[in-house]
């Protein structure tokens, strides 16, 4: 949308439920074939913006960004800016986000990397740096093509997804997938890049 109310936005608005008023908080995002708000995930004081963008704000954000909602009635971007593409130099799509506890970020979509490294339709990242977790657990189609994962959720010890896929590592799995924390894993012998605790270490 491009109204919010009778306030200019750009797929994103925030109102104050007490007096029902727009408030200040309105990123700037630009994309080369229209702009697309897919999924919010508020973590603390963070507020994290999965879609279809190219930029926020005149600072490069590849479909996913960070804002500071400390003071909800502006608009502070975060450095945080994971690079996740299809590994042929175009941007991946990210479709879904989900928070372990305040510590992890997860990002599910349609991606095979992270600044060169392989993250098949999910990643994982620390938010106490940013940096990307080792989670990977590879979503695949029954050729072994990478695939999107369009729903990713975190509830009460568990990581539910849902996609296109049909193969999980080396697991069938037919469009849904769960994991458990801290065992995130489909075997009884789980290596440690398919592993996270209840803090996403």
């Amino acid at each position: 949308f491009t109204l919010f109310g009778s306030s200019t936005q750009n797929g994103i608005g925030a109102i104050n439920l007490q007096t029902n008023s727009v408030v200040g908080f309105n990123p700037q995002f630009t994309a080369g074939v229209g702009v697309t708000v897919r999924d919010i995930e508020i973590v603390s004081t963070t507020l994290y913006v999965a879609g279809l963008f190219e930029t926020s704000d005149g600072f490069t954000r590849s479909n996913i960004a960070a804002y500071d909602l400390t003071d909800y009635t502006t608009t502070t971007l975060m450095q945080f800016a994971p690079d996740l593409n299809s590994g042929a130099g175009g941007a991946g799509s990210i479709y879904a986000l989900s928070s372990i506890n305040t510590t992890t970020l997860l990002v599910s979509g349609n991606f095979t990397e992270d600044n060169e490294i392989a993250r098949e339709g999910v990643a994982a990242y620390d938010l106490t740096d940013d940096s990307l977790l080792p989670w990977n657990p590879a979503f695949r189609t029954v050729t072994g093509q990478s695939t999107q994962v369009e729903y990713i959720r975190y509830h009460d010890g568990s990581i539910y997804t849902g996609g296109g896929f049909k193969v999980v590592g080396a697991d069938v799995q037919n469009n849904f997938a769960t994991f458990e924390v801290p065992l995130v894993s489909f075997s009884q012998a789980a290596s440690s890049a398919n592993e996270l605790d209840e803090e996403g270490n």
